[in-house]
């Protein structure tokens, strides 16, 4: 059985945003429930921030208006900031209300039919730049309704309500405040509510979602206090157990790794003399439990083992989510980012920057970084090339820059690079030096850059894997040599050599094994997930014998990623073979059960079953995935597989073409149906579909380039724009040499100058033999 479309494992908010079917609405004028169905998790040793504040008055008070305090709220006076004084916002045309009755709040908004009702607003989320604002559609189900309220100050643009999601106003999309891109209990709660609970229920499609306390309150990070009181209240401490006498009741600590820093001759920064007791520090892992894109895979206790992979899956630094250097591209959440980074490497975290509590900076401008980098050397012209108090002259203006989200919530990169234009232009990456300099083009600072420094101490080498990144997504051959050095070279930051290994898959060659085989056997848990994806295109015996050994892994994301692998051999697989499997598949089966309120974990059940055979169960599933989220593509996309693997090529048209009025991007649903067609040598029909396709998603380079063949007899100067484009967009050698063969072909005039073009990206013999066709 040859292999289906893959689903990859993702965070919540990256890989795998995919709509919740429209909710049905109930006909009156105002829907507004008597009772919320969330709950306080009963106690678990959980007590509550106010049973601290006695003791901990100052830490208290920090807390309570900071960003994890105020994460979530009921929606009362107290906590909304936004304008609900029969406040009428216009937009796109049309009116949208927001007012109070009887000291409650609401919302006039337009639902998935495109009905106008009203709802009461439950709670609040956030606070600063912008406060959010969540109802409760029943069944648990509590979503974030489309409008947020800026709380910046009117001179900074702010004090009004504005749409969130304005190219998510279809009903089809996911972000649609009715879909689960905008659902509180999966996308959301984890990370605003202490020690949440989500407990999806199949079997009616809702939520019975519990927590602790609703906001971010201290034993969201230190951990239930009940023993730590114990710990406090008692007269014979001798009595308690040594964990309890280790961390005061705590089943964790959250000190810093470096006891001190200290100078070192030759060098105008400090070095980190380490605690020793740094390794039993839990202080990044928590943090990152939230500040980072994942995936969850369950409530498994991932403090107790120090390992975030047994509870959440980390997206690696892939594309969609960073830029090919590493730079924050799309919402990554800080972890990623600070994995890269020599401060993570030096023992750096995130309280030698942040006081905890309040989450502020301990020192504002370069203080902060003139802890450690001497200011006699950093804080000054001759470093920073600029006036002192201006523009340019802080360090986090050049090392951390801003990318904005949610339209005004504008986040720091925490990798700290060095500014590099060059290699930004090169890789057509964010030149910081233009986020103040826009008037400028990238060769000003390019040359600007040069009049500053010699290449010497421009030289990153941590830095310099955004080429061999780049080259992977553009299916550039020589890539895999240049990753698989990566991955071995342990001067590269881990998620860097965990992401060489990942990006490798679609390129692998002989240096690519060897890389692999070494990652799947290293220390770190993401470099072995990143060798387990870049072994997922091999074949079935050398995938077995190098993934098998991992299902046993000690890290259940690893054993996930394992399973997942393996699943597309399974008819390779000998009946012994298949059995030794039961245990991970059992764990596999309820990572998607955790999350069978989406989708994707849907299609995941649907998919092992169709590698095992079963295609009527595999059925059902793909039908429930399509039935709670009828605008995830890849429910279709799989379904139609499983038909064409059968040969039953109207049951393949019928899946996709049912899926073309409910996905709002349906480009991957057409490109499909002309494949189809292809198959049935309906050519005229193909073309359409190609060319729908094309029209859907242009920037799509692999939809230009099959266009272009489909058309080549038909429209031959079409075809050669389409082909032309599809490089133009992917910079593939692949694509361009098929441009020329067709320009060849047709005789065009343009051949002898698409030979040139392709030149410096192929091997002389390859441009020899394009020569000697065109001269025949």
């Amino acid at each position: 059985m040859k292999t289906l479309f893959k689903q990859y494992p993702g965070s919540i908010s990256g890989d795998f945003r995919s709509p919740l079917s429209a909710l049905m609405l109930l006909l009156t004028a105002v829907l507004c429930f008597g009772s919320c169905n969330l709950s306080y998790a009963s106690n678990n040793g959980y007590l509550g921030s106010d049973t601290c504040k006695d003791c901990h008055q100052q830490a208290f008070k920090n807390w309570q208006g900071s960003h994890h305090g105020k994460a979530m709220a009921h929606a009362n006076a107290d906590n909304i900031v936004g304008n609900f004084n029969d406040n009428h916002v216009v937009f796109n045309g049309e009116t949208y209300h927001f007012f109070q009755k009887d000291q409650q709040y609401f919302a006039r908004l337009k639902d998935a039919n495109g009905k106008f009702n009203t709802y009461q607003i439950r709670y609040t989320f956030g606070i600063y730049p912008l406060q959010q604002y969540m109802v409760d559609l029943g069944k648990g189900k509590i979503q974030l309704i489309p409008f947020a309220w800026d709380s910046r100050s009117k001179a900074q643009g702010g004090q009004r309500w504005f749409h969130l999601y304005p190219e998510a106003i279809d009903a089809r999309h996911e972000f649609f405040w009715t879909n689960q891109g905008q659902n509180w209990n999966y996308m959301c709660a984890d990370c605003h509510s202490t020690n949440v609970k989500k407990n999806y229920q199949a079997s009616n499609n809702g939520y019975e979602t519990s927590f602790s306390e609703i906001s971010v309150g201290c034993e969201a990070c230190h951990g239930p206090g009940a023993e730590h009181v114990t710990y406090l209240q008692a007269k014979d401490k001798t009595q308690l157990s040594k964990e309890a006498m280790v961390n005061k009741g705590f089943d964790r600590s959250l000190h810093k790794l470096v006891q001190q820093w200290q100078p070192r001759a030759g060098s105008h920064i400090l070095q980190p003399v380490m605690a020793e007791d740094a390794d039993s520090s839990k202080q990044t892992l928590v943090c990152a439990q939230c500040h980072s894109r994942r995936m969850q895979l369950g409530n498994n206790d991932y403090v107790a083992s120090h390992q975030l992979g047994d509870k959440y899956l980390l997206n690696l630094v892939e594309p969609g989510a960073y830029h090919p250097d590493g730079q924050i591209y799309d919402e990554v959440y800080v972890y990623g980012s600070f994995l890269q980074s020599k401060m993570h490497q030096k023992g750096v975290v995130c309280t030698n920057c942040h006081e905890p509590h309040s989450g502020e900076l301990l020192v504002e401008g370069n203080g902060l970084c003139n802890q450690c980098h001497i200011a006699e050397a950093y804080d000054t012209p001759e470093h920073h090339k600029h006036a002192n108090s201006t523009a340019g002259s802080q360090c986090v203006d050049c090392h951390m820059p801003e990318t904005t989200y949610m339209q005004i919530d504008a986040r720091r990169d925490h990798r700290w690079h060095v500014p590099n234009p060059q290699q930004a232009d090169n890789l057509q990456t964010p030149d910081v030096c233009l986020t103040c300099h826009q008037e400028r083009g990238r060769q000003w600072s390019i040359e600007q850059f040069k009049r500053w420094q010699n290449d010497a101490s421009n030289d990153n080498s941590n830095q310099r894997f955004g080429t061999a990144f780049l080259a992977s997504e553009l299916g550039y051959p020589q890539a895999a040599a240049w990753l698989s050095k990566i991955a071995q070279d342990v001067n590269y930051p881990n998620i860097i050599r965990a992401s060489a290994l990942q990006r490798s898959a679609n390129i692998a060659d002989n240096n690519s094994l060897v890389a692999i085989a070494r990652g799947l056997k290293a220390e770190n848990a993401w470099i072995r997930i990143g060798a387990i994806r870049g072994a997922e295109n091999l074949p079935a015996n050398s995938r077995w014998r190098l993934i098998y050994p991992l299902t046993s892994d000690p890290v259940l994301a690893v054993r996930i990623e394992a399973a997942r692998v393996l699943l597309p051999v399974w008819q390779a697989l000998s009946d012994a073979q298949k059995g030794s499997l039961k245990p991970v598949l059992d764990e596999y089966i309820k990572v998607q059960h955790y999350n069978a309120d989406r989708g994707f974990a849907l299609t995941n059940l649907a998919n092992l079953h169709a590698y095992q055979g079963d295609f009527a169960q595999a059925e059902q599933w793909y039908q429930q995935a399509i039935a709670i989220e009828p605008f995830y593509v890849n429910a279709y996309l799989n379904f139609s597989e499983l038909y064409r693997q059968q040969g039953d090529e109207k049951r393949v048209i019928e899946i996709l073409m049912s899926g073309e009025d409910k996905v709002a991007a349906p480009s991957a649903l057409y490109y499909q149906l002309g494949l189809s067609y292809i198959r049935q040598k309906r050519y005229a029909e193909a073309e359409k579909h190609f060319a729908d396709a094309v029209k859907s998603e242009p920037s799509n380079s692999q939809y230009q380039f099959v266009y272009g063949l489909s058309i080549k007899e038909s429209n031959p100067g079409l075809a050669q724009q389409a082909m032309s484009k599809a490089y133009s967009i992917s910079r593939d050698p692949q694509h361009l040499y098929a441009l020329c063969e067709l320009q060849i072909e047709q005789r065009s005039f343009a051949a002898r100058q698409c030979i040139e073009r392709l030149k410096p990206l192929v091997d002389e013999s390859v441009i020899e033999q394009l020569r000697r066709r065109l001269t025949q």
